[in-house]
């Protein structure tokens, strides 16, 4: 490697340390949410079956009322909105915009807020043939899965933030 490439290289590489960048890992869960209690949504929602999951691969898990649960994550809202985001010549839909907009908080078990509430928003937008129906259909649905997944994972991390912030 030319002695100019190394000197970019670790100007580079100074430069992104300097500004604080650094690669997402895994989901790190509070201390306070290694046994949560989910309320708020369905018990064998998507939802839940996408926190049980981030929190068993975080070392966590989820826990039924009076299993114990160290933490209660009250999820307040849920949803999806659907809206058309372009049109063809002919005046139908064209592309499709999908919003997932989670809203939830960390109690503790006596009610003491660990992370006030928070709202997620995931937005993505997939292109609709009008000749494959049942394709667009399934792509929608692999998007609400991947969103899904993406915004419990987002929003573990601004309570996990949350958290950090507020111990002593």
């Amino acid at each position: 490697m030319s002695p100019l490439r190394a000197a970019l290289l670790l100007v580079l590489s100074a430069a992104l340390a300097g500004c604080g960048f650094h690669l997402r890992g895994a989901t790190v869960l509070p201390e306070a949410m290694t046994r949560t209690e989910l309320r708020g949504a369905a018990v064998d929602g998507p939802l839940s079956v996408e926190v049980a999951q981030v929190l068993r691969n975080a070392g966590g898990a989820v826990v039924g009322p009076g299993e114990g649960a160290t933490a209660v994550l009250h999820v307040a809202n849920e949803r999806v909105h659907r809206r058309v985001a372009s049109v063809n010549a002919a005046g139908n839909a064209s592309e499709y915009e999908l919003r997932y907009v989670l809203t939830a908080a960390l109690n503790a078990p006596d009610g003491e807020i660990l992370a006030p509430q928070q709202t997620v928003t995931v937005v993505r937008t997939y292109n609709y043939d009008t000749s494959n129906v049942l394709g667009a259909s399934n792509e929608e649905e692999l998007l609400l899965v991947e969103m899904r997944r993406q915004a419990v994972r987002q929003l573990l991390r601004q309570i996990n933030r949350q958290a950090q912030t507020a111990a002593p």
